[in-house]
């Protein structure tokens, strides 16, 4: 088992406690019957005893950073056509911020490549490298294989 999470799994994971309490605020709603009012009852009780963070399998780095997507996110619904809309401007931003920061990024994919490539180290929890991606929140790799950190890659 993992101790630490991926950006998509950080993601779901707020998500996922947002449903939580979403669900709980329908329960104050008279929009249900009392057999799906108990059904949903269960679901958020059987949801709630999946906290990552109170059991302590999340490794001290990893939990900051997930304390800190949940404190300062915002999930928003969106249609086809605003999620669209917002894909054309997050693109344009991203390629904007690029360019602003060319040598920056230049010099963590230079990090990458020599020394995530291939990483033999056995305990990532204990690289520096490991820690200072995680507090910026650099994006990781999008393979995780089991026992390795996530910003290990191999070159294809």
């Amino acid at each position: 088992m993992k101790d630490y999470m991926g950006e998509l799994e950080r993601e779901r994971y707020c998500m996922f406690l947002v449903a939580l309490k979403i669900a709980g605020e329908l329960l104050e709603s008279s929009l249900f019957s009392k057999e799906e009012k108990s059904n949903l009852k269960r679901c958020i009780t059987w949801g709630r005893k999946v906290n990552l963070l109170e059991e302590g399998r999340l490794n001290k780095s990893a939990s900051k950073t997930l304390l800190n997507m949940m404190n300062n996110g915002h999930i928003t619904y969106m249609d086809k056509y605003g999620s669209q809309l917002w894909d054309k401007k997050k693109s344009a931003n991203i390629k904007d911020k690029y360019e602003e920061n060319k040598e920056y990024f230049e010099l963590v994919e230079m990090i990458f490549h020599y020394n995530c490539r291939g990483c033999q180290k056995c305990d990532y929890k204990t690289c520096d490298f490991y820690k200072v991606f995680e507090q910026h929140m650099i994006p990781e790799m999008q393979v995780n294989e089991p026992g390795k950190c996530k910003f290990f890659y191999e070159e294809i």
